[in-house]
């Protein structure tokens, strides 16, 4: 009787390798990226394209041709002249 074993089931956590976190994980989840270097590369375009737009739209945007509306005077009448 003394050479008998028992195997115990282990329940332990098991082991999962999540990979790249964050916004480069989201691309690979997603398929746009296969690995976190395409990933990276990716971020960065939509970084740039980014910035390029926001300035683009700081620099030339706003009311295109038009003018803002002349201010009065201090007593209300229209000013005349520059």
């Amino acid at each position: 009787m003394a050479d008998m074993q028992f195997e115990e089931p282990s329940y332990g956590a098991p082991v999962v390798d999540a990979g790249p976190k964050g916004l480069a994980g989201l691309l690979i989840r997603w398929g746009v990226a296969k690995d976190e270097r395409q990933a990276q590369v990716a971020l960065l375009v939509i970084l740039v394209v980014a910035l390029i737009g926001a300035a683009s739209l700081f620099l030339f945007g706003g009311a295109a041709g038009s003018s803002r509306p002349p201010v009065p005077n201090i007593d209300g009448t229209p000013r005349t002249g520059p």
